[in-house]
């Protein structure tokens, strides 16, 4: 009895001990003694909690043994276990996380404030917030700089322009670099796919990428693992698109009472009366409608010392808003990527993506049509005698002329769609030759891509001019196939203060495409598996085939300079030779500076900034994603070239040949000054751009001489000057 007595009173004391609080208070500092408001308080694991007042002061009743959390928008947090003590004092240091993250810049990384030219990344988590078919059409707004005009039609890709237009005709775009692996566009990936996306913005930070990168580079890592277990994740959504904003028509009285109006002063007019007209149709409001739209993804992902892996599934499907007719898009994607370091020296890794995609698109000419077309018929008329397959009615009925035709039978009488099958591989092997100083990297890089496309156009009439008397059909077979080897040699190194890196690199690159078409007439439609040109007539028939091969060598090297986190310096050499130019090689500097000023001696008894950096740079590139100057006219064949002796007709070539002009490299020149800060304890942040962008010997075709064989030639055409003022505000607070 007695020790049961002892028991419990030694329960009791420890119950007591356990519930005793106390009363404690303090005030919450940043690094230089100022009180910092609303400061956030609060109990390691619990509920219990306060924020600071104006003079950075607190109070708040805690266990006795608890363990207090300090935490402030853009400070690092703080934790500081009671005790027992009454009075707790804090100074919270700034959160300098955002200038230590790594960012891509081709061929490695560097560190946010090490940067000496205009660079932006995006994490793949702030893309996925946003509803859209493609990364690019996600990260609309996102970047200063960067115009992307997305059409909303179901697959379509986005034009992208980096700094405005840097050459002439839809071959002026950025180059887009997937693990490696370079790209025309990047609408296969779904933005749940992707882990951070780059922007190197001008010519010194995109020349290590050389001839592809003259208007921006936009680099892009997929995901990878970041955690000790397995983690499962999946996202997805569905949701309806609804046209809104549709541009208001006139109906039928406004157009009639226009149409009379217009033509009052017409010799011979005879106005008039809507009452004679049997419709009143609002072709804008027939042509839309309510689409669906969804998307669905699942990641697999882990990490441990030696080995990273990442799977993931996804699925996204999005239906067009034009109505009577098949418009959609859906893609699926398979993504793996795994990390493995196999020892202390070698490292080694492999990344898929596979894309299987399929969409049916819609005629642009409808819309056209809806704003054109007259209000004052129907859609459907069942005494259009002539109309057939399907009883439209015809605007020819009501007087109207062959411009004017039907907008729901453009729409409806369209069968337009494409399939395809895409491989994106990267893999290498990372050597360790000296640890923490130099490492080779070797890598292979490859992009496989098959499509199916076919036009189907059936036989119908409407009336007047709206009418197809024999149907047809083409359908074009594409593959194509683009490698790069690549070979890089980094070494970085520091003595006392300075810190640098030397790298140099080597890559091959290679392009080849193939294409075989064929047309054939009176083709029937019974379904989409009657859809085969062996079902049509031979007469008549049509067939082609094409196909281009280009190839590239580079070699590369890029220093890197820090002195004690204040001054930065790059500089990046590249001597490229392409296929594609009778020029064939062209050498391309770029360097860069930037100064901490915030690192400065005379700045720290400043308040304002939090972080400043002024920075500088000047780059040349060479673009050789232009097309190939190699289609030299030798001599023309065909009837036209052919001869009849006799009853027989022989083949012939006609003596016509075309000189081609001798292409010198594309060369854009760009300067760029500007300057990073944050204040506000670091909750705001800015960066500010001005650039003169320069691009000389503008590639594009030029009208030649008629009777020459060819209608144009690729020449050197003058230049292209884009001047900009760039401004990026970032306001991060908590609520």
């Amino acid at each position: 009895m007695k020790r049961l007595v002892v028991l419990f009173a030694f329960i009791l004391c420890i119950t007591s001990m356990w519930g005793q609080t106390i009363k404690v208070e303090g005030s919450v500092l940043d690094s230089d003694g100022y009180p910092l408001p609303q400061a956030a308080v609060f109990i390691k694991g619990g509920t219990n909690g306060t924020i600071t007042d104006l003079d950075g002061h607190y109070t708040i009743e805690v266990p006795s043994d608890a363990i207090l959390v300090f935490s402030f928008q853009g400070y690092k947090d703080r934790e500081e276990m009671v005790g027992g003590r009454s009075i707790i004092d804090v100074k919270l240091s700034v959160d300098s996380q955002l200038l230590e993250e790594s960012v891509v810049v081709g061929y490695g990384t560097q560190k946010s404030k090490d940067l000496t030219a205009p660079i932006v990344t995006i994490k793949g988590g702030e893309l996925s917030k946003q509803i859209s078919s493609s990364p690019m059409a996600a990260l609309q707004g996102m970047v200063s700089g960067v115009q992307i005009i997305n059409s909303g039609a179901p697959g379509a890709t986005p034009k992208v322009k980096v700094r405005g237009v840097g050459s002439i005709s839809d071959y002026a775009t950025p180059l887009y670099v997937v693990d490696g692996v370079f790209q025309d566009n990047i609408d296969f990936l779904s933005s749940n796919d992707i882990e951070s996306l780059t922007v190197l913005k001008d010519a010194s930070a995109s020349a290590i990428y050389g001839v592809r990168a003259a208007n921006g580079v936009i680099i892009v890592t997929t995901k990878r693992g970041s955690i000790d277990h397995l983690n499962i994740n999946y996202d997805g959504y569905a949701g309806v698109q609804i046209p809104i904003n549709i541009m208001p028509l006139a109906n039928k009285n406004q157009y009639i009472e226009l149409r009379n109006e217009a033509n009052k002063n017409t010799i011979g007019w005879t106005p008039l009366d809507a009452s004679a007209f049997p419709g009143d149709t609002d072709w804008y409001a027939e042509l839309v409608k309510p689409a669906f739209t969804t998307n669905h993804s699942i990641d697999l992902s882990g990490a441990s010392d030696n080995t990273n892996y990442s799977v993931g599934l996804s699925y996204f499907y999005q239906d067009g808003i034009m109505n009577h007719t098949t418009n959609d898009y859906d893609r699926i994607n398979i993504r793996l990527r795994l990390d493995q370091k196999m020892t202390s020296w070698l490292k080694v890794g492999v990344n898929s993506v596979l894309s299987r995609y399929e969409k049916n698109n819609y005629n642009a000419n409808a819309f056209y049509q809806a704003y054109l077309n007259p209000p004052v018929y129907n859609v459907y008329n069942e005494d259009n005698t002539e109309a057939y397959p399907v009883k439209f009615d015809s605007p020819q009925l009501y007087g109207f002329a062959n411009a004017y035709g039907n907008p729901v039978a453009v729409a409806y009488y369209n069968n337009s769609g494409e399939k395809g099958l895409k491989e994106v591989l990267s893999t290498y092997a990372e050597f360790t030759i000296i640890p923490q100083a130099l490492t080779f990297k070797t890598s292979y890089n490859m992009d496989f891509y098959f499509y199916d496309s076919h036009n189907y156009t059936p036989e119908y009439n409407v009336g007047g001019s709206q009418s197809v008397g024999t149907s047809s059909l083409s359908k074009t077979f594409g593959y194509g196939l683009n490698q790069i080897l690549d070979n890089v040699l980094t070494y970085n190194g520091q003595v006392d203060k300075h810190r640098f890196s030397v790298m140099l690199g080597n890559s091959l690159r290679t392009q080849l495409s193939r294409s075989l078409s064929g047309t054939r007439n009176s083709v029937p439609y019974y379904d989409s598996a009657s859809l085969y040109l062996i079902n049509g007539s031979s007469r008549n028939q049509l067939s082609s085939d094409g196909g281009t091969r280009y190839n590239g060598v580079s070699f590369f090297t890029r220093g890197t300079y820090n002195y004690d986190e204040k001054f930065l310096a790059t500089f990046t050499l590249r001597a490229d030779g392409s296929s594609k130019y009778q020029q064939k090689w062209g050498i391309f500097p770029s360097v860069g500076s930037a100064w901490n000023l915030t690192e400065m001696d005379f700045m720290q008894d400043q308040h304002f900034f939090d972080y400043l950096k002024l920075r500088v740079s000047w780059g040349m590139l060479g673009n050789d994603n232009v097309p190939a100057n190699s289609s030299a006219i030798l001599g023309t064949s065909g009837m036209g070239a052919s001869a009849v002796f006799g009853d027989t007709v022989y083949d012939g070539v006609g003596a016509q040949t075309v000189v081609n002009n001798y292409l010198k490299w594309e060369v854009v020149t760009e300067a760029n000054v500007g300057v990073d800060f944050s204040t506000c304890a670091n909750r705001l942040r800015a960066e500010i751009d001005a650039y003169d962008r320069i691009t000389d010997n503008v590639v594009f075709y030029t009208p030649i001489a008629a009777g020459g064989g060819t209608a144009n030639l690729l020449s050197n055409n003058g230049s292209v000057m884009n001047l900009g003022l760039e401004l990026s505000l970032n306001w991060n607070d908590s609520a």
